[in-house]
């Protein structure tokens, strides 16, 4: 095993921040008397998310700012991957929170999102299925890991499947979402949970509990 730069090892913290992010706020919901922390609260989602796409997808920023940028290739060199994110839904994410575009205010853009899936018929977000897709492609990324650096990424991982699994809702107080005897695991494409003793939740990487 060849040895990991420590940055690169200091760095696995900040990604695994981004995992346990997407875990807990692909399923985190706020009463209607709270509209605009909910807004912050998707946001802050999908901000993660399109961070996370860039990491697995070895995207860069062009020029010197993009120098020191993390992707997912400085932890496997032989990383090939597009990301998970699919065109219209980057685009959507650029154009709706990341830039002010006169695409806010296109209906014609709107449409063409919607039409695409990276929008619901009523122009919502897939929530849920981002975050979970998001996920499901860094277990695929570490399962090409050797051991050691996988280890840096597991235990966000199993904790972000944790959040992610279940859900709880925010009102006028933010409520812990599990206690300390749930816990999950992340193994050959499958995240188990248990409460206690007892097996909770089962869920195929790539399939519906």
């Amino acid at each position: 095993m060849t040895a990991l730069d420590p940055q690169l090892v200091l760095c696995a913290d900040d990604v695994s921040y981004e995992l346990r992010m997407i875990g807990v706020l692909g399923q985190l919901k706020t009463s209607i008397d709270l509209p605009f922390v909910g807004y912050g609260l998707l946001e802050s989602l999908l901000l993660h998310v399109r961070l996370l796409d860039d990491f697995l997808g070895n995207r860069r920023r062009k020029g010197p700012e993009g120098d020191d940028d993390l992707t997912a290739k400085d932890y496997n060199s032989s990383w090939s991957n597009n990301g998970f994110l699919k065109r219209d839904e980057r685009s959507a994410i650029n154009k709706k929170l990341a830039h002010l575009t006169r695409s806010r205010r296109d209906y014609r853009v709107y449409e063409g999102w919607r039409i695409s899936g990276a929008l619901d018929a009523e122009g919502n977000w897939h929530r849920r299925d981002l975050a979970a897709r998001a996920l499901a492609a860094f277990n695929n990324f570490i399962e090409t890991l050797d051991p050691g650096t996988k280890e840096l990424f597991e235990p966000a991982l199993a904790e972000a499947w944790k959040y992610h699994l279940f859900p709880y809702e925010m009102r006028a107080n933010v409520h812990r979402p599990h206690p300390r005897h749930i816990v999950a695991m992340v193994d050959d494409n499958r995240v188990t949970v248990w409460v206690g003793t007892s097996q909770y939740v089962v869920q195929d990487l790539d399939g519906d509990p």
